[in-house]
């Protein structure tokens, strides 16, 4: 049994011994599985404009509500009309 939090690929393919990798099994889950999309979301508050904080406005996300659910929701779908 393997536990293992660093996600499949680098699992099966960076961690597991090479005769493991090279298994049948192994290569049949890798094949039916496929790369996602990543993130990381960090919730900073900051007392100050952009301009008095030197920070530029470069893709930045900036939420003035912490329901992440909703958040979650709406950048997913503003992402998919933007794509």
């Amino acid at each position: 049994m393997v536990i293992s939090d660093a996600g499949i690929f680098n699992t099966y393919e960076k961690l597991l011994p090479k005769e493991l990798q090279a298994t049948p099994d192994i290569q049949k889950q890798l094949s039916m599985v496929k790369h996602g999309e990543g993130g990381l979301s960090i919730f900073v508050g900051l007392n100050g404009t952009k301009e008095e904080l030197g920070l530029k406005a470069n893709n930045y996300w900036i939420f003035a509500e912490n329901n992440f659910d909703e958040l979650y929701v709406f950048s997913f779908n503003s992402y998919k009309i933007f794509s």
